[in-house]
Formats: structure tokens, sequence, C-alpha cells
């Protein structure tokens, strides 16, 4: 009973409402039955737990009037917003075959539409229904008659398809002018052709905050190597090599928002990066040289803008993570650059702390530069002493993420951690930078309604601690938040009603410091 904390357990047509509700549950999540109050929990907030069931005492028998789920199940959202019919009998309705996580294994014979035509509430939700859909991106696009993703992500609603669909075509040849050097000459973004970023759910060659493709393989099941060069790998290569760059945010990804800057044209590429870019059709010969450490999620902190609940994995997660950490270590000869971690903290999980003690130079011959991301808590004097020389000697590069510059907001956004200790570590840090040890220090500020007018303050502590850059960026939901939570949160949006407060802070001026990087945020400060 505790999943409807209002059900009068003395009644009991209220009673056997709530058993019908469970079953309902458990048939939908393919779950037993006794797991649903622990998947109830997980998923809802306590307000969302009261309105998940209404009990309606004069019907025959009870039904289904509303089920309220966060935005994660993206599925659920598009028929609480699309119909008012029981949630088994639309799926039937709209012929749903097959549909990841949500519906998998299910099959329904009554096919009755080709298409569900999806609801867009948000592009949170865009971009996930989007990536756990069995089709391709290209499918998508093209069924929606959109040559880009953008034009996907500032819709209103889409249709997808379950059967006959429509063909698939090649895509005419892009030209985007944009992505010009001020000499005219074509600027590329290489992420494409160096770079793997593995995550906990799969693979990308860049944020997947910047790009609409879901993962090019999940590297607890394939090979790096055939992830590198997968049929979604030669797509996306494919749209930097014509020039559209159809797959990618344009006014998320900092890349594409500051192209002059963070784009690089043929002339100042490698021998060996030309001779991919003139000779390749997207698949490439060579390996990847830059990998992102970011499939462990397991961290010291539990942010809100990121989890709900501290992590450290566990049983089989634990052991996906060991197996993707000996294919790096076999492919370790590739590797130059290694970024760790992004998806927890670099000193928080026990198994980067692990990985890092154990790299070596027979392993890791060619690696020259180790990225440490972390949020700081344990970045001290103990930890660095336990590092092995080896890697200390190539960690030049360390990102520590803050997002606040006053001990309470602080604490709000890095929940579980303390400013003081965060102050101390920082110290330690800077020390570190003044013997040599490191070369670049970058402090990142993930700009949200509760932190905005702590901005400017945030520059000077920087500058303090000798960072060499300040990364303020916008915020993005990555499934942590509510979708009410997250608008009210996320004050680059325009329509936030504190959004001029943001557009103010930008023209302080030490948003003008050199050693600030507005990244995504620089379309703002110029509109």
């Amino acid at each position: 009973m505790e999943i409807i904390e209002t059900i009068d357990v003395t009644n009991p047509q209220e009673t056997q409402h709530v058993a019908w509700l469970e079953q309902q549950l458990s048939a939908l999540w393919d779950i037993p039955l006794g797991a649903v109050n622990s998947a109830v929990k997980k998923n809802f907030d306590t307000e969302q737990r009261k309105k998940l069931f209404e009990f309606f005492e004069q019907t025959d028998s009870p039904r289904l009037e509303e089920l309220v789920f966060s935005e994660e199940d993206t599925l659920i959202t598009a028929w609480h917003k699309t119909s008012d019919r029981p949630f088994l009998d639309w799926a039937r309705d709209n012929a749903l075959d097959v549909f990841p996580r949500v519906m998998e294994g299910r099959v329904f014979g009554d096919a009755r539409k080709d298409y569900i035509k999806h609801e867009l509430p948000s592009d949170y939700v865009t971009s996930q229904l989007v990536r756990r859909f069995p089709a391709s991106l290209k499918q998508i696009l093209q069924w929606n008659n959109f040559t880009q993703f953008d034009e996907l992500i500032r819709s209103d609603s889409i249709h997808l398809y379950l059967n006959n669909a429509p063909e698939t075509k090649e895509w005419e040849p892009g030209v985007n002018r944009r992505f010009r050097s001020n000499t005219g000459e074509r600027l590329y973004c290489m992420s494409p052709f160096k770079d793997l970023i593995l995550v906990n759910d799969g693979s990308h060659f860049c944020c997947s905050a910047w790009h609409g493709f879901s993962s090019l393989g999940d590297p607890k099941t394939n090979s790096l190597e055939d992830i590198w060069n997968s049929e979604d790998a030669i797509e996306f290569r494919q749209s930097i090599l014509d020039g559209s760059y159809r797959y990618c945010r344009h006014d998320t990804c900092p890349r594409l928002v500051n192209p002059k800057s963070e784009l690089i044209p043929m002339s100042d590429m490698t021998p060996g990066q030309q001779l991919e870019i003139e000779s390749s059709n997207g698949q490439l010969f060579g390996k990847f040289s830059f990998v992102n450490y970011g499939f462990d999620p397991s961290c010291n902190l539990s942010c809100p803008s990121c989890r709900t609940e501290v992590i450290i994995a566990q049983g089989q997660e634990a052991e996906d993570i060991k197996f993707i950490e000996s294919q790096l270590e076999a492919n370790g000869e590739d590797l130059e650059e290694l970024y760790i971690s992004g998806g927890g903290d670099a000193f928080g999980s026990p198994y980067s702390r692990d990985f890092l003690s154990r790299m070596n130079e027979e392993n890791f011959p060619n690696l020259h530069s180790i990225l440490i991301h972390c949020n700081g808590q344990l970045f001290n004097t103990f930890t660095w002493n336990k590092t092995p020389e080896f890697v200390r000697q190539r960690i030049s590069y360390v990102e520590i993420s803050i997002d606040a510059s006053m001990k309470e907001t602080y604490e709000e956004n890095r929940r579980g951690g303390s400013f003081e200790k965060l102050m101390e570590n920082l110290a330690f840090i800077r020390g570190l930078k003044q013997q040599g040890y490191l070369s670049y220090i970058k402090f990142s500020f993930v700009v949200q309604d509760n932190n905005v007018e702590q901005m400017g303050e945030f520059v000077d502590i920087a500058r303090s601690f000798e960072a060499d850059c300040v990364f303020f960026c916008r915020l993005m939901n990555w499934g942590a938040y509510s979708g009410d939570e997250y608008i009210s949160r996320n004050i680059c949006d325009r329509n936030h009603p504190n959004h001029s407060v943001l557009i103010k802070m930008l023209g302080d001026e030490r948003m003008s410091d050199s050693i600030v990087d507005l990244t995504n945020l620089s379309g703002l400060k110029r509109s």
C-alpha cells in the first residue's frame, strides 16, 4: 500500500484498486509484482506518487485514471498527452510492437495504424524519445521531412512509424557556409575522427547533449574497434564531411556556437588527419587517440543535476566497468590522451582510482596527457601521494566542477560536498601548479536559477586559485529533474522569468576576463 499515501486501507474497494494498479505497473514494466513499490519510489517523487492513482468509488470496477511518469519514460509521456484511454489499450491501438526499455519484448497483434504521433513537451523528451525508438535518426528526420536535428528539437510533435515506414533516401550534399574561416576555408569538427566517449549506457564522439544520435555501440558488448567504425559512426562522420552537421545541436554544442575558435581548417590538421578527411567516406583507417572514461557513474556526491542519490557501481555494473577498462588497456598503445571521468568522479570511484593505479608505460606507451575531471572533494595530499608517478607526470589538466561561489549554494548544487573542504583542496591544487605538476586548471560552473548572480564572484575565486579557465555552460536535464523542476531552474531559457538576470550578468565586465569561456552561453550574450 505504500505507493499510494492517501489510500484508505479499511476500504476494500480502494484496496482492490491498489492491487489492480500494481498489477498494471508490473505488466507494463515487466517486473515482479513485489518489485513495483521500489520501482515507483525510484522513478517518482512524492507529489507524483500522490497523483499516481485516483480512486472512483462509483465505478463498477477499478479503472486507470491517470499515471504521472517522469519524463524519462517518454512513451508514457506521449500516451498521457494524447489519450485518456488505459495505456495498454492505447498501445494496442497504435500497433506498438517493440519499444526499448518501456515495452521491450511486448508484442501486440491488432495493428490499426502505421505510426504514433508523439507530442514533444520539451527538448529533453524529444532527445530521449528519438534515441530510444527502434529506428535511426536519419529515418526519423526523413519521416518528418526534416533535414536537421535542430528542426526536430524545435518541433511540437513528430510521427514515429511502426509499420510501412517511408523509404529512407541518401541525403543531398550539404552546404554550410557558416562553418568557414575568415579566409573562406572549410572548418571541421575533429571529435568524430579522434575522440571516443564511453559512457555507462553506450558511446559517442562528443557530449550526448550536443547531438541527437543514439549510442554508436555498447562497449559492454561490442569491441571498441567495432564501435569506432560502426554504421552509425560512419553516418555521423559523413554529416561532418558533407558540411551539413545535420545531427548536431547548433544551439548547445560549444564548438558550433563558436565555430571560428573551436573548429579547425584543413591547414591546421596533422598529415594523418588530412589524409583521413580527404580520402574517407566516414570509415577510418586509424584508431581513436582520445578516450573519455565516462562509463563509471560512481561518485562520492549526489548532485541534483546528475542523480538523486550517491551511486557506487555494484554487481554486474561493476563487472561491466572492469570489462571496458580491460578493452582500454588492450588498446593502450594507440591512446594519447585520457579524460577521466565525466560520468562519476575520478577520485570518488574505487574503479577509476584502481584503474589509475594500474597504469604504466608498458600498457600506455604513447599516453602523454591525463585530464582529471572531479568535484575536488577528494583531490588532496593523501590522494595525490597514492597516485603512481607515471600518472602524476601525465596529469597536466584538471577540471573541478563547482557551480557556485557561496557555501549555501555550493552545498545545495553539490549535495554531500563541503565548501570548506573544497577551498582547502583548491589551495592544494594551486600548489601543484606552482610546483610545476599541473599546467592547466579549469573551474566549471553550470548556470541555473539559484547561482546566476554568483557568476562574477566565481571568476574572482578562480583568479585567486590561479585557474586558467572558467567554463560556464547551460543546465541540461540528464533525467534527474522532473519537467517542472528543470523549467524552474533553466534560466538560460528566454521564457524563464529571471532570464533578464542572466543577461545582466553576461554584461558584467568580469565575463570579459580572458580566462572566461562562455561556451554555449555566448549566443545569449550577443542577443
